[in-house]
């Protein structure tokens, strides 16, 4: 343990913790550097709750709150309203609220009681900010040097990974499988080179997860032909986008 626990360890350690306790801090206090309408849930009431079922016959039940907001950024800051949301305990398409959540607001009207607004997404930033921290964290505190090599192709790769999206997105006459599957060779590859360099090793272990890629793909297509697609239910994808 102590061998471990150099005087730059020890540094590094400090600066990481004065890191985290900054940015919790920061992202509990943030809201007012958002232009779009932000609230925070002050009440939550159940109203009723009904079952459903969709075109696929899936059963789930509908469930309508009463949420009394407070408004935490804009002229109208710090003034409160209540709204109604509606969500399905699956919670694939919309979610249920709770004491404390913030939530941004689109369609905001202020301007005579009473208030209206459309629930938007919920304030993540904290816990991708945190979670970022704690990665950071883990990696150059166990790989040191290798560790922000790793930090730096996830960046690379997540900014690759946008790129192609915004590109699906664009030309969606493009196969989107090819698309995806040359940007899975350009990771692995950026990948390995900035963790292990210009090594065998690094050779053998991209061709390692190129094969075992590819024969997982080529038996899963098979599988599907011969099978007919049977039991595979396409309505997931529907949650893709």
């Amino acid at each position: 343990m102590k061998k471990w626990l150099t005087k730059r360890r020890r540094w590094l350690l400090v600066f990481l913790g004065l890191m985290g306790l900054g940015l919790w801090w920061f992202t509990g206090h943030d809201q007012r550097l958002y232009q779009t309408p932000l609230a925070r849930v002050e009440a939550v009431h159940t109203l009723n709750t009904t079952r459903t079922q969709d075109q696929f016959e899936n059963q789930d039940q509908e469930v309508t709150q009463r949420l009394r907001l407070r408004l935490l950024n804009g002229r109208q800051a710090g003034k409160t309203f209540e709204i109604n949301n509606q969500y399905v305990k699956s919670m694939g398409l919309n979610q249920a609220y709770r004491v404390g959540d913030e939530v941004f607001l689109t369609q905001l009207q202020t301007a005579h009681r009473p208030y209206r607004a459309t629930l938007g997404d919920r304030k993540r930033d904290r816990a991708v900010i945190m979670l970022f921290w704690l990665v950071t964290a883990l990696l150059l505190l166990t790989l040191g040097r290798a560790g922000g090599f790793a930090l730096l192709s996830v960046l690379i790769n997540s900014v690759g990974l946008g790129l192609a999206i915004e590109l699906d997105l664009k030309f969606q006459s493009w196969n989107a499988f090819w698309l995806f599957a040359s940007l899975a060779v350009l990771f692995a590859f950026s990948s390995l080179s900035l963790v292990l360099g210009w090594s065998k090793k690094m050779v053998a272990t991209l061709v390692a997860t190129f094969l075992g890629t590819a024969t997982a793909v080529g038996i899963s297509y098979l599988l599907l032909q011969m099978t007919g697609e049977r039991g595979v239910y396409y309505e997931s994808m529907q949650y893709v986008t």
